[in-house]
């Protein structure tokens, strides 16, 4: 099969035994012990890129025990972005999982649970909240005005079977809105990766979690509950899932979200139904199912209106 930035690949002298993984936005090779080269996807714009490189310089990382992505340099061959960066330690989340049983799969939970909230102590300099990768990004007073800001977006430019699909889309949105106001009340204001999936989450064989990765549009300043949250649900993406995992992540991040755990978790939660509902229709068709099954369960519910 041939490799994306086969240029870029020749330049640096690097082959197939090189290759380390590759997801939406870039294919990765080991350049050496110390570095990797992230071979960018020819959609992704040299601008965004630049801000992401900036994010990642100006991150505070002085609170943290984990490690994070670092670029040491945004170059262009023939026409194909690529990255050099820090080559961070240990293997996705999502894969060590799956090799994991028993008592050490649990800590492997735990570990990974932590890590959704090691977050909260990176402190976010500006006023209100916003999406920290945009551009010229839009700032909001509460938190729950720029999610739903995020969700219109999303839904802009979604195919028009989804609104088939759901023909009360605007209702479903409102009903979210006056919910999920319970998040502006007192909302921290830290930074959020958005997106903490297993697959962004890196462990050594044993799971204990190294690093974090792949910040995205996603990724936010707003409430440190929202990667809480949103990792123990994501933790149902892992193939060898069970409902153990999810019992012991929940007892976990119970602790440190408090008593209203479960009011923070159904808005998350639909948060994110609602806002890839409008991306996987066409792109994701396994996640399309999972928006649609809880939007539906949800509907029926007549929860959080």
């Amino acid at each position: 099969m041939k490799r994306r930035g086969t240029q870029v690949l020749e330049f640096f002298g690097l082959g197939d035994e090189d290759y380390l993984g590759a997801g939406s936005e870039a294919s990765v090779y080991a350049l050496d012990e110390d570095r990797v080269v992230r071979i960018v996807d020819p959609r992704t714009q040299r601008d965004y890129l630049e801000r992401l490189v900036a994010f990642y310089r100006g991150i505070d990382r002085s609170a943290l025990t984990l490690a994070l992505p670092d670029v040491y340099e945004l170059a262009e061959l023939n026409g194909q972005l690529y990255t050099i960066e820090a080559r961070l330690p240990g293997r996705d989340v999502m894969t060590v999982l799956n090799s994991l049983s028993g008592d050490v799969r649990d800590a492997a939970v735990r570990e990974y649970m932590l890590a959704s909230v090691a977050l909260r102590n990176v402190s976010v300099e500006g006023r209100g909240y916003w999406r920290m990768l945009a551009p010229g990004p839009v700032h909001y007073e509460r938190f729950s005005e720029l999610l739903g800001a995020m969700i219109e977006r999303s839904a802009a430019r979604a195919p028009d079977a989804m609104f088939t699909d759901f023909p009360d889309w605007q209702g479903l949105v409102a009903r979210w809105r006056r919910g999920a106001r319970i998040i502006d009340e007192g909302t921290p204001r830290t930074l959020v990766h958005g997106d903490l999936f297993p697959g962004n989450v890196m462990c050594d064989e044993s799971g204990r979690v190294t690093a974090i990765v792949d910040f995205c549009y996603l990724t936010v300043a707003g409430d440190w509950r929202m990667d809480a949250v949103s990792s123990l649900i994501f933790l149902e993406q892992v193939s060898t899932w069970t409902p153990r995992d999810t019992e012991v992540g929940r007892a976990l991040i119970s602790e440190h979200v408090g008593a209203d755990f479960d009011v923070f978790e159904q808005v998350y939660r639909i948060f994110y139904a609602l806002y890839f509902a409008g991306f996987a229709l066409d792109g994701d068709p396994e996640l399309y199912v999972w928006c649609r099954a809880e939007l539906e369960k949800w509907s029926a519910q007549g929860a959080m209106s």
